[in-house]
């Protein structure tokens, strides 16, 4: 393991702790977020008359 004498490697681990808590972060707002309720609004989208002309001129990714 390596080892980082002094300051240094407390403000490494710091770093390292920061970007840990970073991901679970992201982790867990990924996993609560309600996929269905995206469903629910893409189908909205699809649905509604205004956004009709989008969707049929759509050439790229629909």
């Amino acid at each position: 393991m390596l080892q980082i004498p002094g300051i240094f490697g407390i403000v490494t681990y710091w770093q390292f702790a920061k970007s840990i808590r970073l991901l679970v972060f992201v982790a867990m707002k990924f996993l609560a977020t309600s996929w269905r309720s995206f469903s629910n609004l893409s189908e909205a989208i699809r649905s509604d008359d205004r956004f009709a002309d989008v969707s049929e001129n759509c050439f790229i990714g629909c």
